[in-house]
């Protein structure tokens, strides 16, 4: 990847960076390693997080720094779910801990992080000239830092929201004084902002409803994707399966589960409406293998455990099908999962399953490549996989993806929404 030998500096903030993974990850990664190309390079400050050397050497070749404050809280790359397993004393222990730290640490368990964080910044600063901070959200704390480094630093603040803020997630705020410290942190974020950035048009209303701003105030700028990943997927070979071959791809977090997907499957084998011989279910996730025994699927469907991006890449060109599975939650309904635009890239036929009005299911019509099913409904979802089984048995499962449309999200389009961003609250500045 080719870098200009001259480059704005900026401060990046964000908690979410490899090795580890899960939402928020892609798009911090995938920022830092395009904008040194239009001319912005980030200092990267993040959290500890193991095996993490040989990720930073790697932006280091990108002349990348990333700056790494401990959090005390020991960050993991995944933790596999249900979370505890059926032991009742390991559920007990993780249920003590949740409630320790939302009754204890302010707006979240991550600000341990901050002091130390600040620091550090504070430190790399007279090595840098930074024009301008990022700072993401979530976690809050991530935001909350970047806004007191800026200040400290008297620099410009753009704030980025990756998702709402609810309160109704395990874990959340647990009294009204709480919750009134928490809006308060979010309120001086939002008020010393120079420039606010969501990644979806409804993370965009809900952020100017809340703080009473006009929504032409707000950037969206969405996740998107990698031209080399759409070379990558191109020179794959297809697949020529003897199963049906259906793959999820991604962590089990929040309200997201697996038991739809898995009763409609466990029904549609119990009804013989597709054989046992001719499907196949592959999730490369944070589930415990023990959970196939639990839908008598063995066989049927495989638990695998998380691989580097570009084999799960391979995995997308192997299957037949692509599962997007998204909770029928608040958050849910106005973001697009990052995941969402590596399945796009990949032309392959998506069946999500998601709140028939979200954002998500838009954007899929739109591809040409999804087909939608309620989140909660398992005979829809079993209908609409009895459905494409049927194309694939008789070799007519094909997809003419919108690619008009999905180029749009190519991230050296967007990243030039974001060079624009960078470039009017530093200039601005100056």
């Amino acid at each position: 990847m080719e870098i200009r030998n001259e480059c704005n500096e900026f401060l990046y903030v964000s908690h979410l960076f490899p090795p580890l993974v899960g939402g928020g990850v892609a798009r911090a990664a995938q920022n830092s390693k395009i904008l040194p190309q239009f001319g912005w390079r980030p200092t990267v400050l993040t959290t500890t997080a193991d095996g993490s050397d040989d990720v930073d050497k790697k932006y280091a070749e990108l002349g990348v720094e990333v700056l790494r404050a401990s959090g005390i809280i020991k960050e993991e790359n995944v933790r596999a779910l249900p979370r505890g397993g059926h032991n009742c004393l390991s559920n007990l222990k993780v249920q003590l801990l949740r409630s320790a730290a939302a009754w204890t640490l302010i707006p979240d368990r991550q600000v341990l992080w901050k002091l130390s964080a600040q620091r550090l910044a504070v430190q790399a600063a007279k090595r840098h000239k930074w024009r301008c901070v990022l700072g993401t959200l979530h976690p809050i704390s991530a935001a909350w830092l970047g806004k007191c480094v800026a200040q400290r630093l008297q620099l410009p603040f753009v704030l980025e929201y990756r998702d709402i803020i609810s309160e109704s997630f395990r874990g959340g705020p647990p009294t009204i004084l709480h919750r009134s410290m928490l809006r308060s942190i979010e309120r001086s974020i939002v008020r010393s902002a120079a420039k606010i950035v969501t990644v979806s048009p409804g993370i965009r209303d809900w952020v100017a409803h809340r703080h009473n701003l006009k929504p032409e105030e707000v950037e969206v700028i969405p996740t998107g994707f990698l031209q080399e990943d759409k070379e990558f997927f191109g020179s794959l070979p297809k697949p020529d399966n003897d199963r049906f071959t259906m793959l999820y791809a991604g962590t089990f977090q929040r309200d997201r589960k697996p038991s739809t997907i898995l009763k409609a499957v466990q029904g549609l084998i119990e009804r013989k409406v597709i054989p046992a011989d001719k499907l196949r279910v592959v999730f490369i996730s944070n589930l415990v293998p023990s959970l196939t025994s639990e839908f008598d699927l063995e066989g049927i469907v495989e638990i695998l455990p998380m691989v580097p991006q570009r084999e799960v890449f391979k995995w997308y060109a192997k299957s037949d099908l692509l599962l997007l599975l998204c909770d029928k939650t608040k958050y849910q309904n106005v973001t697009i999962p990052g995941k969402l635009f590596e399945y796009l890239v990949a032309g392959k036929p998506i069946l999500g399953l998601m709140d028939k009005a979200s954002v998500s299911s838009g954007l899929l019509r739109e591809s040409n490549l999804g087909f939608i099913a309620d989140a909660e409904d398992v005979e829809g979802t079993a209908s609409e996989i009895e459905r494409l089984y049927k194309f694939w048995e008789s070799g007519y499962l094909n997809t003419k993806p919108n690619w008009e449309f999905i180029d749009q999200f190519n991230c050296q389009i967007l990243m030039k929404m974001l060079v624009s961003v960078l470039e009017l609250v530093s200039f601005r500045n100056s």
